[in-house]
């Protein structure tokens, strides 16, 4: 958690603005984000504003392997734990 906001929060608040429809709080927390409407482009748009907020290195294609709100948060958490 950074400034009382979970990681898993900033990327929920990101895809609730980016997409124009209400995805379950379920399928936001497991489901990949392609299933919720984020294109290659959001989520490179995605990847920059997570790597500036909580100032770490983030590649967009890392999201290849952690495709879900859970893993990216988790592997930031990672990042941010390295240092």
């Amino acid at each position: 958690m950074v400034n009382d906001i979970s990681i898993d929060d900033v990327i929920i608040d990101y895809i609730n603005k980016e997409t124009d429809h209400t995805i379950p709080i379920d399928m936001l927390r497991t489901g990949s984000f392609a299933e919720m409407g984020l294109d290659s482009e959001k989520v490179i748009f995605l990847t920059g504003e997570l790597s500036d907020r909580f100032d770490v290195d983030i590649d967009p294609t890392i999201v290849f392997e952690y495709s879900d709100v859970t893993g990216l948060a988790r592997y930031i958490e990672k990042l941010l734990g390295s240092r």
